[in-house]
């Protein structure tokens, strides 16, 4: 199995820690001052230019208004985990501890709710097969659950060996891919026929939580927080092919298709930028400088923009930093 290192890379291509090149650019620092805590899994509707972010120990969904830079009024719950959203249905999805929320994403209105029996965390959807997928995390229960869309009935659900902390889909397959750190893996999941396929072993690091793929080229990234190394696997063949050093304690990771580049939130206080010189190469920028914590993020390919929540700290208001893409 071949192993790539970014030291090879420098050696093999005469490229190193690229310069700070402007890949992403701070265009707008948006104070949340009623949040206390931070933020959890966000998402955005781009058309609108809103970003909602769940916001756990608030017990609210945040709403921030990105043409204005405001933060509009919270919406109240129960404790939320994540939220998704969905411009194909007009609907706001958000994992609510055991219960999944359906709301009109305009007048925020319920429109269905699905009991899980599980604590849920990560949602993803599909716009093609209309369905959400939800994570499930309460220990003898964990798997992804599928539900229909528009309705929110419940279609099933494939246990899996353990927590999964990050979920991506295929749009032109039928495949999802969920990190379980506690095993170590990465599950392989038929969504069509509910069934999980295979789990392929993360042997280079320990703490694989996020997770990205890059459909076109074949490649699943997997970052790990221990050590704190990117592994680049082959989506046809569930082999690891490269890793990149990163920082630490990352959380949500993204890949941007247009401009071939891979964004990672990282609790250490970074953002990290590694460019796709082609499917089996990867070459890092110098990490951008965020806040401790600030490891919850979402990017938002439309618009171009990169949303990195930092938490309240005892000085500062919690935020939200929005770079653009370049």
């Amino acid at each position: 199995m071949k192993k790539i290192l970014i030291g090879f890379l420098a050696a093999a291509f005469g490229l190193g820690l690229r310069a700070d090149d402007n890949a992403l650019v701070l265009s707008q620092t948006i104070p949340v001052p009623g949040l206390t805590g931070g933020f959890n899994h966000m998402s955005v509707d781009a058309k609108r230019q809103l970003l909602f972010a769940a916001a756990p120990t608030n017990q609210t969904v945040e709403i921030i208004d990105l043409k204005s830079g405001r933060p509009q009024p919270s919406l109240g719950g129960s404790r939320p985990a994540a939220v998704r959203y969905a411009p194909e249905f007009g609907q706001l999805y958000v994992s609510r501890t055991d219960k999944l929320t359906i709301h009109d994403a305009v007048s925020f209105k319920v429109q269905a709710e699905a009991n899980l029996d599980s604590s849920l965390d990560e949602l993803q959807y599909s716009p093609a097969a209309k369905q959400l997928y939800a994570g499930c995390m309460t220990a003898g229960k964990t798997g992804i659950a599928i539900i229909s869309l528009p309705d929110g009935k419940i279609a099933g659900k494939v246990p899996l060996p353990g927590k999964p902390q990050g979920i991506v889909i295929e749009q032109k397959g039928p495949r999802l891919f969920a990190s379980l750190p506690t095993v170590h893996g990465v599950a392989v999941v038929d969504c069509q026929k509910a069934v999980l396929l295979e789990t392929w072993p993360v042997d280079d690091g320990e703490g694989n939580a996020a997770i990205a793929l890059d459909e076109g080229h074949g490649r699943l990234f997997v970052a790990c927080r221990r050590p704190a190394i990117l592994v680049v696997f082959d989506t046809a063949t569930g082999k690891s092919i490269a890793s990149v050093p990163i920082n630490g304690d990352t959380d949500d990771m993204f890949y941007d298709a247009k401009r071939q580049r891979v964004y990672l939130s990282c609790g250490k206080g970074f953002i990290e930028v590694i460019d796709q010189i082609d499917a089996d190469h990867y070459q890092t920028h110098q990490p951008i400088p965020t806040a401790a914590g600030a490891r919850t993020s979402t990017f938002d390919a439309t618009l171009g923009v990169f949303c990195v929540g930092v938490p309240k700290s005892e000085t500062e208001p919690a935020k939200l930093l929005i770079y653009r893409a370049n």
